[in-house]
């Protein structure tokens, strides 16, 4: 995935590293794998990077803003 929406319309204005309104250019990018014990659960892990422009730090890690992130999220599921 990436989004090059330099005037904003569809991400928002956000005030960059050099004091310049622009909108998100960001690069993500989303990886998982699910395992099914039985024909109704599932177990499912999954992990993402998102990565934005290098004036662009609006993710916070701890104190300090940076311009990227990663996460992984886990997910349990029955159905009935």
């Amino acid at each position: 995935m990436c989004i090059r929406d330099r005037n904003g319309i569809l991400s928002g204005v956000i005030i960059d590293s050099k004091n310049k309104s622009t909108g998100f250019k960001l690069f993500g990018l989303t990886a998982g794998v699910e395992y099914k014990p039985t024909d109704n659960s599932y177990l499912r892990i999954e992990g993402r990077q998102l990565i934005m422009d290098s004036d662009q730090k609006i993710f916070r890690v701890k104190n300090p803003l940076t311009n990227s992130r990663f996460e992984v999220l886990s997910n349990l599921g029955i159905s009935f």
